[in-house]
């Protein structure tokens, strides 16, 4: 695969920029941020309680990019769940979930499937890695606590549950409501390691 050279990378910032700034992109992706909080964790308020995940939504990430947030999880010891978008589809549904955590000295990035149960109990995180024994389940005010053990019924089912549930949660006039405004955060990788954000405030 070709190596990606700075003008790639610049055009491609401009176009990630360019895709944020419509308005109803931005929503569309808190919406759905909003609506996965909802689902996991059982609550629709923004912010988080102690040591539980960051839950955020952004374009789909390149090797480079996957690796700063890595850094930066390495850093601060802080979990996230990173809904991800098409750029070029930024008001349409989400194309795949991310889980970043720190374990041990390294930290380990996983490309996961939502988990939705029967009833309206809380969605698993299910990585999908093969080395990955169990799934994620949430517990208030801390991280993610693995379960090594097989989920509480059928994993298709259980996805098919999910796909349905969170574009409906993420439309509804509760997630709407709240969700009126938010900050878009732009990270950068400087010398030295050092990574840089700026952050910009929009709503109605």
């Amino acid at each position: 695969m070709m190596n990606e050279t700075e003008e790639m990378k610049q055009a491609r910032r401009e176009l990630q920029l360019l895709s944020a700034s419509d308005p109803a992109a931005l929503r569309n992706m808190l919406r759905y941020a909003a609506a996965l909080k909802m689902m996991v964790t059982g609550r629709l308020e923004r912010g988080r309680r102690g040591g539980e995940p960051h839950i955020a939504a952004g374009f789909q990430l390149t090797a480079g990019e996957q690796q700063m947030m890595m850094a930066l999880t390495l850093r601060t010891g802080e979990e996230q769940l990173y809904l991800t978008f098409d750029i070029d589809d930024a008001a349409g549904v989400p194309t795949g979930l991310g889980f970043i955590r720190k374990e041990g000295e390294a930290v380990a990035c996983y490309n996961c499937g939502l988990w939705a149960p029967t009833n309206d109990g809380r969605a698993l995180i299910v990585p999908h890695d093969e080395s990955f024994e169990g799934y994620l389940a949430f517990q208030p005010e801390g991280p993610l606590l693995h379960v090594r053990s097989p989920l509480p019924g059928d994993r298709q089912a259980g996805f098919r549950r999910a796909s349905i549930r969170l574009p409906r949660i993420a439309n509804s006039k509760a997630v709407q409501d709240i969700r009126a405004n938010g900050h878009m955060h732009v990270f950068r990788s400087e010398d030295a390691g050092l990574i840089s954000a700026r952050t910009s405030t929009f709503g109605a």
